[in-house]
C-alpha cells in the first residue's frame, strides 16, 4: 500500500487504485511514480494477467494538483520522471510509454472525473471503462497549455479527428455516456458500477484468453503507432514547455488559487 496508489492482486488481477480521494486523486509526481513503479512490477508477474486501474472516491483522476505546482518543486519531480522515461529501452520515448510496452492489458475504470492528466492516462491504457455519469475533460486549453504527451495523435485515432479537435479545442467537459457516443470508452450498464464490475465486463480475457495471445495482439496494435508516436511525443514536449512557460499558464494557476475564472490574454470583452 502506498499513500497515494494502493495495489492489490487477486485471482490473477492486479488493481491499482488512486488513493488521494480528498484531492479527487489529483495527480502528484510522487503519485505518477508510484504508477509507474506498480505497472513494472505487475509487468512481470507471472500470476497477474490484466491490470485494472482505477479512483478511489468520486475521481478517476481530476489532473494535475494544481496545489502542489503553485507550492514549489513539482516540474523538477516531473523532470526526473522524464529523465526515467527516456532512458527505457524501447523504440519510442514518452512518459507514458511504459503502459504500451506492458504486456498485460490494461483496463482503466474511469468511476469519476477524469481531467487533463487523467485523460491522458485514459488514453494510454487498452481498454476504458465508464460510469456514465462520470465528468471528463481534456481540460488543456482551459489551463493556457497545449495538448500533453501522446493526447493529440491518440485521440483522434481513437475517436476520428473531427471529434477530436472539438474535445481538445474546446476543453469542455462530457460525461461518461458521451464518451461511449464518441466511440472513446465503453459504458458499463451498472446503475452503480463499481470495480466487480469493471472486472466482470472484461471476465473473458482472464478467464478465457491465452495471456500470450493478449500480448502479441497488443503488440502488434501499439507498434503499428510507434514511429509517428515518437515524433508527437517530441513535438508535445516542446509546446507543453513553452506554454507551461507562459503567462496564460501563470493565470489559470492563480485563478485555480483564487477560486476564480482565468482572465487569458486575447478573451477581454
Amino acid at each position: 500500500m502506498r499513500n497515494d496508489l494502493s495495489v492489490r492482486t487477486h485471482a490473477g488481477v492486479t488493481i491499482l487504485k488512486f488513493s488521494r480521494p480528498e484531492s479527487m486523486n489529483a495527480m502528484t509526481p510522487d503519485m505518477e511514480g508510484a504508477l509507474r513503479d506498480a505497472i513494472e512490477a505487475a509487468s512481470v508477474d507471472p500470476d497477474v494477467k490484466v491490470i485494472l486501474l482505477t479512483g478511489e472516491g468520486r475521481a478517476f483522476c481530476a489532473g494535475a494538483d494544481l496545489k502542489a505546482v503553485k507550492a514549489g518543486d513539482y516540474y523538477e519531480k516531473q523532470g526526473k520522471l522524464l529523465a526515467r522515461a527516456d532512458a527505457t529501452e524501447a523504440p519510442y520515448i514518452g512518459r507514458f510509454s511504459y503502459f504500451a510496452l506492458c504486456p498485460k492489458p490494461i483496463i482503466a475504470f474511469l468511476n469519476g472525473a477524469a481531467i487533463g492528466v487523467g485523460m491522458t492516462i485514459a488514453l494510454h491504457c487498452d481498454i476504458r471503462l465508464v460510469n456514465s455519469d462520470a465528468k471528463l475533460s481534456f481540460a488543456f486549453p482551459r489551463l493556457g497549455l497545449a495538448a500533453e504527451e501522446g493526447v493529440a495523435f491518440l485521440l483522434p485515432r481513437l475517436i476520428g479527428a473531427s471529434a477530436a479537435m472539438e474535445l481538445l479545442l474546446s476543453g469542455k467537459r462530457f460525461t461518461g455516456r458521451d464518451a461511449a457516443s464518441y466511440g472513446l470508452a465503453t459504458l458499463l450498464d451498472d446503475p452503480e458500477p463499481d470495480e466487480a464490475a469493471a472486472l466482470a465486463r472484461v471476465g473473458d480475457m482472464f478467464d478465457l484468453c491465452s495471456p500470450d495471445a493478449m500480448r502479441r495482439i497488443k503488440a502488434q496494435i501499439w507498434e503499428s503507432w510507434l514511429a509517428e508516436y515518437e515524433t508527437a511525443i517530441r513535438t508535445a514536449r516542446k509546446e507543453v514547455m513553452e506554454s507551461r512557460n507562459s503567462a496564460d499558464f501563470a493565470e489559470a494557476v492563480a485563478g485555480f488559487a483564487e477560486k476564480r475564472p482565468p482572465r487569458f490574454q486575447g478573451l477581454e470583452s
